[in-house]
């Protein structure tokens, strides 16, 4: 919006044969216009101003300001030829160039509003309202340099002119400098306590830079004063949705749908803030509404596919996520999406490159990084290598730039005080990798350690309730930054920060790239976390041996095995195979779809190839209901001579007892490869089933076989393909050999270490120990 200056700046002349009297006329008439224009009266003034023009026709003032009064009711053409004509009779007229130049603007002729701005400004160079107006219209044309040194200039000469503040903001913003912006924003609101853009633009800006509170604030201060300012509405929400107020976000979303209901963006919005809060129905229905009001908007599209996803309608997802692209093509969140999808699917080759596609479009989008360095790691073509200098690729555009903002701990360097350590995890909750967790929370030392959690946790459950009850401290994290957590963590005085599972499940290792704790420590990660300041990589002897190919920035500390669970009490009792009723054996996979990958489907094929009449069961949830995926892995064991008759796939999620109940019914489990299972060869072990595994160059493709080399079943360890057949189609044939495992498994892993939570807790202790008395042995100027 721009302000008009609605004053005189001096009288036409008139003819000479004009009488005296109709100058006193004219004077009287003029004075009279120009008060009921400024009193906001401007359709009274119009008629007297066409009077004086009318007995005057070189009027300077009455021809700019009937101009000026066009341009109110929307006229800017109408608006510029009067004005022209007020400067053609009154070159000298500052205030009418300026008004020319926002008439100009407003038909679009930029350039030559340029020029009328210029014009006024020689004219009369300390015009705040020139300044102004000038500086608005270069940063439309991205102008920035410029329109921000006009805009200082106009409130270095107008301290109190709130819209120059508040357009200053602006060009701040645009030049980066937000700090400035937060103050020119601020200063704005302060003058004009009414002005809702002001608040508006503010809270945009401080929920740009990580601080929903303040922004949520600045909001309601707009709204209370612009009850109507409809899309302040959706910013309120989005602002709430970051501070993890869900409820309250979808209850403002219908406030601004109750004013506009055709409101695209806040149906988007729903969309989106429903899927968050774990509702796919509900987000498919607000995606849906957006879409209906306009079938172009990409965003509505890849909304919809987030909430088909989470139904478990990938294909229909994938298809919206193709649409979004389509209408779209530089939305990188598509692209990521879509390759989420494919990912899941065992498509791998085709996620790496809709990840790529993603960070082409958007190089510092870190979601979708993450997702391109996780894919690596099931591709069977992959080398250590390749992953490691993705993982630095990573480093150089995502941490790089925080190192220089690292913490300085000064903690304490008694090296046998008790410590405080913190865990960073988006998996305190029910998930596998809590699995493992909860028995180190439960037998940690309190006489040792102190626990603290940091959890970017969105729906606390029962399992974040165990969690919480053996801290000291308990933290969400949800609606900070990553430099606000890392201050958090530093307040804290935490001395060892374990950071759990970076790679994966929305997990934030990069808040160590802020250093704020003097030890930090990387635990049940699939690959190296590539960050300078990540000191250690917890692990196991067999996970990394002494000659690893695996690379990595961390140091490799070692403890007596990395994965424990608790024991299994709640499986069904171990029961009889199927093959004793049928004579047929039968392999099983549980493995995550994932995992499923060409190679590994190669490798079964040939040991499927090697036993007659054997069968292949695959079960993961619902999820080999899906006839992409099923279609994918019946034409791969075609290629390789294995016919569908002898695939199983099972569908429809069960009750625990009841997955247990059908695992026991298989007589071998088949790891897969490049990575492999974990908790799911826990189970299969659990319930009496040997587990055949590949054990290959990096931590991904060990795992089952630190389980297997904990419980003394080393012979079940293949060292390559042929091995892995080998052994697979051996165990198959030996049925005495599984049916001494299938009746002392399970006892064997309720007495390993597998289970033993306390010895466990013990080994990750003295790990800690040992790493707190090396830093406390360096020079303090590390800190």
């Amino acid at each position: 919006m721009r302000r008009f200056r609605l004053c005189a700046h001096g009288r036409g002349s008139l003819s000479r044969d004009v009488a005296p009297l109709v100058r006193k006329d004219v004077t009287t008439s003029f004075d009279e216009a120009l008060r009921l224009h400024q009193a906001g009266r401007s359709a009274e003034a119009e008629p007297i101003y066409r009077r004086i023009i009318a007995a005057e026709p070189a009027h300077a003032d009455a021809l700019h300001l009937l101009g000026v009064v066009l341009l109110q009711q929307g006229d800017a053409a109408g608006a510029v030829d009067l004005i022209e004509r007020a400067v053609d009779a009154l070159p000298s007229y500052a205030e009418a160039y300026n008004n020319r130049g926002i008439a100009l603007q407003a038909l679009g002729a930029f350039d030559r509003a340029g020029d009328s701005f210029l014009r006024s400004l020689a004219l009369e160079p300390a015009n705040a309202e020139a300044l102004n107006n000038y500086g608005v219209l270069c940063l439309r044309q991205r102008f920035r340099a410029i329109a921000r040194a006009m805009l200082e200039k106009a409130v270095m000469l107008a301290p109190g002119f709130a819209q120059a503040q508040n357009n200053l903001g602006k060009a701040l913003e645009a030049t980066d400098a937000l700090p400035e912006a937060v103050h020119a924003y601020r200063r704005a609101a302060e003058l004009a306590p009414d002005h809702a853009e002001a608040w508006n633009n503010l809270g945009n800006l401080l929920q740009l830079i990580g601080r929903p509170d303040q922004a949520a604030a600045c909001y309601l201060n707009g709204l209370a004063r612009a009850p109507h300012y409809v899309s302040m509405y959706g910013n309120l929400g989005a602002a709430l949705q970051s501070l993890g107020q869900l409820d309250q976000a979808i209850g403002v979303y219908h406030r601004g749908l109750a004013i506009d209901p055709a409101q695209v963006a806040a149906h988007v919005n729903l969309a989106n803030v429903r899927h968050v809060g774990g509702d796919p129905a509900g987000s498919e229905a607000s995606a849906r509404l957006a879409l209906a009001l306009d079938p172009a908007i990409a965003e509505a599209h890849n909304n919809l596919g987030n909430a088909l996803r989470d139904q478990g309608r990938l294909e229909e997802a994938i298809a919206s996520y193709e649409r979004a692209i389509q209408r779209k093509p530089s939305l990188a969140e598509a692209h990521n999406n879509i390759g989420a999808v494919t990912a899941s699917l065992g498509e791998h080759e085709a996620a790496i490159a809709h990840y790529r596609r993603a960070l082409a479009t958007k190089p510092d989008y870190v979601s979708a990084h993450t997702n391109l360095v996780q894919a690596t790691l099931y591709d069977a073509r992959v080398t250590c290598d390749d992953i490691y200098n993705e993982v630095r690729r990573f480093e150089a555009v995502h941490a790089l730039p925080r190192y220089g903002r690292a913490r300085r701990p000064a903690n304490s360097r008694d090296p046998d005080r008790r410590l405080r350590i913190g865990y960073l995890s988006a998996n305190l909750r029910s998930h596998v990798v809590s699995l493992s967790l909860e028995p180190l929370f439960r037998a940690h030392d309190r006489a040792a350690f102190e626990l603290a959690c940091y959890a970017q946790v969105a729906r606390p459950d029962a399992a974040s309730a165990v969690f919480r009850q053996h801290s000291r401290i308990w933290r969400s994290i949800v609606a900070l930054s990553d430099e606000q957590v890392a201050d958090q963590i530093a307040a804290d005085g935490i001395d060892i920060l374990v950071s759990v599972a970076g790679w994966f499940d929305g997990n934030r290792p990069l808040i160590c790239a802020y250093r704020p704790a003097p030890v930090q420590v990387t635990l049940f990660d699939a690959a190296t976390s590539g960050i300078a300041a990540m000191d250690y990589w917890l692990t196991d002897g067999f996970l990394h041996p002494e000659h690893t190919r695996d690379r990595f920035t961390e140091r490799l500390e070692r403890v007596d095995h990395l994965i424990t669970y608790p024991p299994p009490l709640d499986a069904p009792p171990v029961a009889q195979p199927s093959s004793t009723m049928t004579g047929q054996v039968t392999f099983g996979s549980c493995n995550n779809p994932a995992k499923i990958t060409a190679a590994t489907i190669a490798l079964w094929a040939r040991v499927l190839a090697g036993v007659s009449g054997a069968i292949l069961v695959f079960k993961y949830l619902n999820w080999f209901a899906n006839e992409r995926l099923r279609g994918r892995i019946v034409g791969q064991f075609a290629q390789h001579g294995i016919g569908a008759e002898r695939l199983v796939f099972e569908t429809g999620a069960r009750e625990r007892a009841q997955h247990f109940a059908r695992v026991s019914s298989f007589d071998v489990s088949l790891d897969t490869h490049p990575f492999t299972g974990c908790t799911t060869t826990f189970e299969s072990l659990c319930m009496g089933v040997p587990v055949v595994t590949l054990a290959g160059d990096r931590l991904v493709s060990r795992l089952s076989g630190s389980l297997l080399t904990t419980l003394g079943l080393d012979d079940l360890i293949a060292n390559d393909g042929d091995d892995f057949v080998r052994r697979a189609v051996a165990i198959a044939g030996n049925i005495e050999r599984r049916r001494m495992l299938r009746d002392s498994l399970r006892q064997r892993i309720m007495a390993s270490p597998l289970c033993d939570a306390a010895a466990y807790a013990q080994s990750v202790g003295a790990a800690y120990r040992r790493m707190w008395r090396r830093w406390c042995a360096e020079r303090p100027a590390r800190s």
